[in-house]
């Protein structure tokens, strides 16, 4: 689904336009990732808490400025991760993708319609163009 891996910083965020093996299109509608970002606010919120939750543990002993700068730095670090996983999220639960099985990884040329679905035949309107998925 992503171009490079997540540790590199300069492309961490750039999606491939379609899957490689079935042809689904990556791009549902212009605008379609930021709801994302409400996804990734929470997954930010669980890391939050669980540094307040880990300090509240210790009986607070650690300084204020430290709990801060190690809820700052478990944020950042995990950033790359938690971007991702909001945009596979989003695309999962508000994509309306259905995983057809018996059309992914064969040597057919597929057809992704604007709703999502994949198609062996490509004769409607509409269509994205598939990718042939014969990788051997």
């Amino acid at each position: 689904m992503f171009r490079s891996k997540a540790i590199d910083l300069s492309a961490f965020a750039k999606m491939q336009t379609a899957c490689p093996a079935c042809g689904q299109d990556f791009l549902i509608e212009p605008g379609f990732y930021m709801g994302a970002s409400y996804i990734h606010y929470g997954f930010t919120a669980v890391v939050t808490a669980a540094c307040v939750l880990a300090d509240l543990a210790l009986g607070q002993k650690v300084p204020t400025w430290m709990l801060i700068a190690g809820t700052l730095c478990a944020n950042a670090i995990l950033f790359p991760l938690g971007f991702r996983y909001a945009r596979v999220l989003m695309l999962h639960w508000f994509g309306s993708i259905r995983y057809e099985p018996t059309l992914a990884h064969n040597q057919r040329v597929l057809f992704v319609d604007r709703r999502g679905q994949l198609h062996e035949d490509g004769e409607s309107s509409g269509f994205y163009t598939g990718h042939s998925t014969d990788f051997s």
